[in-house]
């Protein structure tokens, strides 16, 4: 599996499962711009450091790529964290601890939450999902 693939894979499962979970909120990816007006979510995909998991000839090795899936819910500030709450845990439901990817190729782990208040008028809950797969070289 390559990175694009991988890639792929995520944001698909993303764009099956969040409309009904979440009651329509919308979403952006990396790079859109968003309405800031009202909650949404910012889906970002981001590497990290892998390593060799075999040793081979060329053609024969396999490495583990590392990332991690990070959703960022925006909401207004001073509306309380209650519906941020809700949004991360179908967050939650979609990336933690599963198999994405038409043979289970992307292996997803415990997800983990940080707030961050960025500015006076926006509150940000960020939910952060590890995950990996394999790329034979």
């Amino acid at each position: 599996m390559t990175k694009a693939d991988a890639v792929k894979a995520i944001l698909q499962r993303w764009m099956i499962e969040w409309p009904s979970l979440s009651d329509g909120t919308p979403y952006v990816f990396d790079n859109d711009v968003a309405d800031e007006s009202s909650t949404y979510a910012r889906v970002r995909i981001q590497s990290l450091q892998g390593g060799e998991r075999t040793i081979g000839a060329p053609g024969n090795r396999r490495f583990v790529r590392e990332g991690l899936i990070i959703v960022e819910l925006r909401g207004p500030a001073n509306h309380g964290r209650g519906p941020l709450d809700v949004l991360a845990a179908h967050v939650r439901t979609i990336f933690e601890a599963v198999r994405i990817g038409p043979a289970g190729e992307v292996v997803t782990f415990s997800s983990y939450d940080s707030e961050d208040t960025s500015d006076a008028a926006r509150w940000v809950l960020a939910v952060s999902t590890p995950f990996e797969y394999d790329e034979p070289r």
